[in-house]
């Protein structure tokens, strides 16, 4: 998905807790004849309210491009049974639904908890406290097309009385025929709650193009440096603790299957059937630092057709004086990787920032292979660290047994340090048999790292049962765009080999009273940790 902006709002100047990537992308513009791009990993960062829209479906030629006359013209509509947004064959429906918190048992899609585990082991449910605009009206349910209602992000409270925020985003499809396709983008932030006066309320408009005079569904009074308003009030992003884990459940309606991407570092993840039409998911793990990709580049920087070849689609003015923004969506497949490499070289290979995330969601891409998507319920979870990673689940190899998973991000981190990278893959015990084709499991896998023609082990890993699940994980590899490889033993193995002149190493690392044993070929620190000699001394 890709959003374009013709105007930038202020931001503050230093990447530090309580900057958003938006704000720094902004206050990082030049002062005319820009062109930036900005990765965005929650499209709901965007919106504030959640809406619902309608048009006729465009029709796009060979070269991707559509006929000025016939872009989208959206209209607003009040809700999923508006006798003016009627599905129909060449039209859509579409909307944007932000879960709320559980209100009863019957509901097809909330926010059920939000647990803390501090660094020393002490868990804690969160107490609910509110949703974060009380004055917007929910969106109600639909049981025909199991469409939950929509509220506003949720807030929770600490002990401590410290507030986070539980973002829990789905972009619904519904086309011609009535077929349902959702979108899922979840997020947990600490938050403050900052008194603003000039804060005004967010509500989902009608606007007209400029260019077309179509029109076009947005929200407005938007924020950059806010992940939610209200009237008055900015909810600013808080400093993150990598040490605390957050567990989440939510009731997600049926229909959300397959496969699960995320920022995480080491999750766990179950999931229950809790009736006819949802599923009980409850996703474990700590925030992982993310390299964030994005820019800008001044027009003479850049070749005089770049945008209008990358966005054949996009009728956007070619003047020298404008400066404007495009917001790409980090993990929308192949479309994600073209813009990465298109953008890569004239950006230096440099992040625009780094911050700490605790994100999920799935995409609407499926995968080429029947295991990965002939599932009821979940098969799997991919999480990484990189700016930018494939939609679909991992790609899998019948003749090497192997699941590969590409992810790209800039080389470097905004002080010009190397990036390193994290990944952990945790797949259904079932979808692995599925993919042998029998009815057991291999004995151990191997995971590696592939940057063209060079292959690096990173170690070997049982597989087992965890729940249903096994886990598969590499820490400390560099970008720019190399595939995790996770190689899959013969079934008919049962001992486990570590593989030739490849052997792990053990560090010790500390930050503050918490210590960490990072097992590796290459092993790396965490962010914000230091190596010690001596894990039993400080």
């Amino acid at each position: 998905m890709l959003l374009i902006a013709s105007s930038i709002s202020e931001g503050f100047a230093a990447d530090a807790p309580g900057k958003t990537p938006g704000e720094i992308f902004a206050n990082s513009a030049p002062a005319n004849g820009g062109r930036g791009i900005l990765f965005q990993e929650n499209y709901s960062g965007f919106l504030s309210v959640g809406y619902i829209r309608y048009s006729h479906t465009p029709t796009f030629d060979s070269n991707g491009k559509i006929d000025p006359s016939d872009y989208w013209n959206w209209r607003l509509c009040s809700s999923w049974s508006d006798s003016k947004c009627e599905p129909r064959t060449g039209y859509s429906l579409e909307g944007f639904v932000f879960l709320g918190k559980c209100l009863s048992e019957v509901e097809i899609g909330c926010i059920q908890s939000l647990r803390m585990r501090s660094a020393d082991g002490i868990q804690s449910e969160l107490a609910y406290v509110g949703p974060a605009m009380e004055s917007i009206v929910d969106i109600p349910e639909n049981r025909a097309l199991n469409i939950p209602r929509s509220s506003t992000q949720a807030l929770f409270k600490d002990d401590n009385s410290s507030l986070y925020m539980v973002r829990a985003l789905i972009f619904y499809i519904v086309d011609g025929s009535g077929i349902v396709k959702p979108k899922l983008d979840v997020d947990v932030y600490p938050v403050l709650k900052i008194a603003d006066p000039t804060v005004k309320k967010p509500e989902p408009v009608v606007l007209k193009s400029p260019e077309s005079g179509l029109g076009i569904v947005t929200v407005a009074n938007v924020r950059k440096d806010c992940l939610a308003i209200t009237e008055g009030i900015c909810y600013k992003q808080g400093a993150t603790n990598l040490e605390s884990q957050v567990s989440l459940t939510l009731r997600l309606p049926k229909e959300i299957t397959g496969w699960f991407k995320g920022r995480l570092m080491s999750p766990t993840i179950t999931v229950n059937r809790f009736s006819a039409t949802s599923n009980l998911v409850v996703v474990t793990a700590n925030s992982v630092a993310m390299p964030v990709m994005g820019g800008w580049v001044t027009y003479d920087d850049l070749p005089s057709d770049f945008i209008t070849k990358l966005y054949p689609s996009l009728a956007l003015p070619n003047r020298r004086d404008q400066k404007f923004e495009l917001i790409a969506d980090s993990s929308s497949g192949s479309r994600a990787f073209e813009e990465f490499s298109a953008w890569a070289p004239y950006l230096k290979d440099k992040a625009l920032a780094t911050t700490d995330i605790w994100s999920f969601g799935t995409n609407f891409s499926p995968s080429k292979s029947r295991c990965m998507n002939d599932t009821i319920s979940i098969g799997g979870l991919v999480t990484t660290n990189a700016s930018v990673y494939s939609s679909e689940p991992p790609t899998w190899n019948p003749e090497l047994m192997t699941l590969d998973y590409k992810i790209a991000a800039p080389h470097f981190n905004p002080a010009g340090e190397v990036n390193v990278g994290t990944y952990t893959l945790a797949i259904s015990n079932d979808v692995i048999k599925c993919l042998y084709g029998l009815g057991q499991l291999p004995a151990y896998a191997t995971v590696s790292i592939v940057y063209g023609e060079t292959t690096t082990n990173i170690g070997t890993i049982a597989v087992g049962s965890k729940a249903g699940w096994s886990y598969f994980s590499a820490d400390g590899f560099h970008f720019s765009t190399p595939t995790i490889r996770v190689k899959f033993a013969d079934p008919n193995r049962v001992s486990i080999a570590a593989p030739a002149n490849q052997a792990n190493k053990v560090i010790w690392c500390a930050k503050g009273n918490a210590k960490k044993k990072i097992t590796a070929l290459k092993p790396t620190c965490p962010k914000g940790y230091k190596k010690i000699a001596d894990p039993t001394k400080r």
